[in-house]
């Protein structure tokens, strides 16, 4: 808060330095995304092309995507592949669309099969239904 002349400003977190407010932001991200996206806490494992691997948290996952949580900051390729803990969902290679400290969103740069695990639980959530 500062003080200039009797006037008082307030430093709102809730709008953005454009001045539209979260849920305006969150529309307009929804509007932008190719497929719709599912919250989740499944482990993984990252893959770089030298063969060493990195642990992280898939926080959210849609059929073209996820955004990805590291443990620790770590310097990664561009480029590499996602091996999921659960064993139903298969490996899918990614290409870093975006990284802020230990996020980073991820597009899959392979199409999962049809009436995989990703797809089934997107249709499930889309419907409605649950498990």
């Amino acid at each position: 808060m500062s003080s200039d002349n009797n006037s008082f400003t307030i430093d709102d977190r809730r709008r953005s330095r454009s001045g539209r407010r979260a849920d305006e932001r969150r529309k307009a991200e929804l509007a932008r995304r190719r497929s719709p996206r599912m919250r989740t806490l499944k482990g993984a494992q990252i893959i770089v092309p030298a063969g060493s691997s990195v642990a992280c948290i898939v926080r959210n996952i849609s059929e073209t995507g996820a955004c990805l949580q590291l443990q620790t900051p770590v310097f990664l390729s561009h480029t590499f592949d996602l091996v999921f803990d659960d064993p139903d969902w298969s490996r899918r290679s990614c290409r870093v669309v975006w990284r802020e400290a230990l996020l980073m969103g991820v597009e899959f740069t392979t199409r999962e099969s049809e009436g995989g695990p990703i797809r089934r639980a997107l249709q499930r959530l889309l419907s409605g239904k649950r498990g």
